[in-house]
C-alpha cells in the first residue's frame, strides 16, 4: 500500500512536469490584445459612431427640406354634355379618354420655432460627447478588468509554485518515515501523519491548477480571444509612487469618466429643457416651388390645358392647445433637469469615497508588504533550521510541519500583499483618470 501510494504521488509529479509550449504574455501584450478585440470596446465604438451620424444640423431641422414629386392619370368613362345654348347640340361619348401629367419640386425651410431646433443641435451634440466618455467607461473598465485578471493568473502561479514546493517537501518527508517505519525507527503516528500531510498538499496543489486554469480562462475572455489559448503571465509586480490623497482627489474631479458623464447628463438635460420651451413659440416655415401640371381630354369644353411655373408662400402655426402636451414636456425636462443634478452630486460624493477607500487600501497593503517581507525572511530561517533538525530527530513532524506552513503561509502573504497594492494602485489611477487619457482611447 505504501509502495502504491508513492508511485501515485510520483507519477502526479511527473505528470505535472510535462507541460505544453506556452506563450508568456506580456502585460503590455494583453491590454494592446484587451484593446482591440474586446468585444464591449468594439461595441462602445460603435456607439460613438451612431452618436456622431446624429449630430448633424439636419437631423436637428436646421437644413431645408427639398422634395421632387410626380404624378399620373388615365380615365376611361362614358360622356354626355349637354349646352346651355339651343343651338348646341349635346355631345356623347362612349369610352372618352383623359390624361393627367404633373411633375414639380418643392422646399420647405423652418425660419423660426422659437430655437428649438438650434438646442436640438447642441443636445445632440452633447450627447455625443456623453457616447466619448462612455467609450472612456468601457474602455478603462476593461483594461481594469484586464489588469486585475493578469495579476491574478500571476497570483495563482506563484501560488501554484508554493504548493509545489509544499508537496516536494511533504513528499520526501513521507519516504523518510516510510524507510523510517521499514527500519523501525519511526512510528506507524508518524506514517500516516506524513501521509495525510501529504494528501492534503496534493489535494491543495490539484485545487490551484483548477483555479489557475479558470483564470485563464477569464483572462482570455476579456482578451477576446480563444479560451483554450494556455500561456504563462510575469509575476514580478513593479509598484508606482502614488500622489497624497489632496493631489488625487484634484485629479479624480477633474478626470474622471464617471463624473464627466454625470456632468454630460447635466447638461444634456438643460439643452433638451429650452428645446421643450420652444414648443410654446410659433413655427414660421418658407415654402417655394417650381410645379408643372397637364390634362388632355378627348372630349369637353377643354381638350388640352397646361399649367407651369414657380411658387413660394409663408406658413405660420401656433399651437394653441394640444392637450397639454407641450405642458407636460416642459415639466418633465425640468424634473431631468433635478434629476441629472442629483445623480452629479451623488457621483461627486461617491468618487470621493472611492478614492479615499483605494488609498487606504493601496496604504494598507504597502505595509502588509513590508511586514510580510520580513516574514518571510523569518520564516524561511525558521524552516531551513527546523530541516536540520528534524534530519537529526531532534525535533517531531508537528514541529516541521508547522515550520513548513509558517515558510508557505508567509510567501503567500507576501505575493498576495503585492498583488493587492498593483490592484489598488490601478483603481487609483483609473479614479483619476489617469489609466489611460482620452487622446489615447479614441487612437
Amino acid at each position: 500500500m505504501k509502495k502504491k501510494i508513492f508511485n501515485a504521488v510520483l507519477l502526479l509529479l511527473i505528470s505535472m512536469g510535462i507541460l505544453p509550449a506556452q506563450e508568456v504574455l506580456s502585460l503590455e501584450k494583453a491590454l494592446e490584445f484587451a484593446a482591440t478585440q474586446n468585444p464591449q470596446i468594439k461595441s462602445a465604438g460603435i456607439l460613438v459612431e451612431i452618436a456622431g451620424n446624429s449630430e448633424n444640423p439636419g437631423a436637428a431641422g436646421l437644413y431645408p427640406r427639398i422634395s421632387a414629386t410626380g404624378a399620373g392619370g388615365y380615365s376611361n368613362n362614358n360622356t354626355r354634355l349637354e349646352f346651355a345654348q339651343a343651338n348646341q347640340p349635346p355631345i356623347e361619348v362612349d369610352g372618352a379618354q383623359s390624361y393627367t401629367y404633373s411633375a414639380g419640386i418643392g422646399m420647405t425651410y423652418t425660419l423660426f420655432d422659437g430655437l428649438g431646433n438650434v438646442y436640438t443641435l447642441r443636445q445632440r451634440q452633447a450627447e455625443h460627447d456623453r457616447s466619448l466618455v462612455d467609450f472612456q467607461i468601457a474602455f478603462e473598465g476593461v483594461m481594469s478588468a484586464c489588469i486585475n485578471q493578469y495579476y491574478e493568473v500571476a497570483r495563482l502561479q506563484l501560488l501554484n509554485e508554493i504548493n509545489s514546493e509544499n508537496l516536494n517537501i511533504s513528499l520526501d518527508r513521507f519516504k523518510r518515515e516510510e524507510i523510517r517505519a521499514e527500519m523501525g525507527t519511526s512510528s506507524s503516528f508518524d506514517l500516516l501523519s506524513a501521509k495525510v500531510d501529504l494528501s492534503n498538499d496534493s489535494l491543495s496543489l490539484v485545487q490551484t491548477e483548477t483555479e489557475l486554469r479558470l483564470a485563464k480562462r477569464n483572462l482570455n475572455r476579456t482578451l477576446g480571444r480563444s479560451a483554450e489559448i494556455n500561456f504563462f503571465t510575469n509575476t514580478e509586480v513593479e509598484l508606482a509612487v502614488i500622489p497624497e490623497i489632496e493631489v488625487l482627489l484634484g485629479d479624480a474631479e477633474k478626470s474622471n469618466a464617471a463624473l464627466s458623464r454625470a456632468r454630460q447628463e447635466s447638461k444634456i438635460s438643460e439643452y433638451a429643457n429650452k428645446a421643450a420651451a420652444s414648443d410654446f413659440w410659433p413655427q414660421l416655415d418658407l415654402n417655394a416651388g417650381y410645379n408643372y401640371n397637364a390634362q388632355e381630354n378627348e372630349v369637353g369644353l377643354l381638350l388640352f390645358n397646361q399649367t407651369q411655373g414657380a411658387n413660394a408662400g409663408l406658413n405660420l402655426r401656433w399651437d394653441l392647445f394640444n392637450g397639454n402636451v407641450n405642458h407636460i414636456r416642459k415639466a418633465n425636462a425640468q424634473l431631468n433637469i433635478q434629476n441629472a443634478n442629483i445623480q452629479l452630486a451623488d457621483q461627486e460624493l461617491g468618487l470621493k469615497q472611492q478614492v479615499l477607500n483605494a488609498k487606504d487600501l493601496h496604504e494598507n497593503a504597502l505595509f502588509s508588504l513590508q511586514i510580510a517581507l520580513r516574514n518571510v525572511k523569518t520564516a524561511n530561517l525558521s524552516f531551513t533550521r527546523a530541516t536540520e533538525l528534524y534530519n537529526l530527530g531532534q525535533i517531531d513532524n508537528t514541529q516541521f510541519r508547522e515550520a513548513q506552513l509558517n515558510k508557505a503561509q508567509a510567501e503567500n502573504q507576501r505575493n498576495n500583499a503585492a498583488f493587492i497594492a498593483k490592484l489598488a494602485e490601478t483603481e487609483l489611477k483609473r479614479l483619476t483618470g489617469q489609466l489611460f487619457t482620452l487622446t489615447t482611447l479614441t487612437n
